[in-house]
């Protein structure tokens, strides 16, 4: 039987949806691809060996991959937004999409630079959902600072974060 690329795309993917579901550490998958890598590129010539170990090294990074999407950034929104929150917040950055009008508000995505509560800056990054009440002529890429309330969105089930 000789391993061809589609074999190995759906071990690929198969990693990817396996991960979804199964809660794993980013490190453990991170150490058990590189393993095997190490292992695919020793019995290389062993044409058996190598044929079990490189569906296995498909299917780790693939779950790579998407433990690897899961990482932000210490300075994401995210961690400065909690699920049952009332604080105002003021937001600088600028807006990331066209704006689109829709049931009588504008929304677009945001691209955040700058959060401020509590009468404290902080410097951040990542985008967040903006719905406006008032209808405005806005533009992609305008520059912006806004007022309001963030929350997080409601999940039906958690991610393996």
């Amino acid at each position: 039987m000789k391993l061809n690329l589609s074999w190995l795309t759906l071990y690929f993917c198969g990693g990817i949806i396996f991960t979804h579901f199964i809660r794993i550490s980013f490190w453990f998958v991170y150490a058990f691809a590189f393993i095997l890598l190490i292992a695919c590129l020793f019995f290389m010539s062993r044409d058996s060996i190598f044929k079990i170990l490189l569906p296995c090294l498909a299917f780790s990074l693939g779950a790579l991959l998407l433990k690897n999407t899961y990482i932000l950034p210490k300075s994401h929104i995210s961690k400065y937004i909690f699920y049952k929150n009332n604080t105002i917040y003021t937001i600088k950055g600028f807006i990331n999409n066209q704006p689109a009008l829709k049931e009588k508000r504008n929304s677009f995505i945001f691209a955040t630079q700058e959060l401020q509560f509590n009468s404290a800056n902080h410097k951040c990054s990542g985008d967040i959902l903006v719905y406006l009440k008032e209808i405005k002529d806005l533009s992609y890429g305008e520059a912006l600072i806004l007022r309001g309330s963030i929350h997080k969105p409601f999940k039906l089930y958690s991610n393996n974060i």
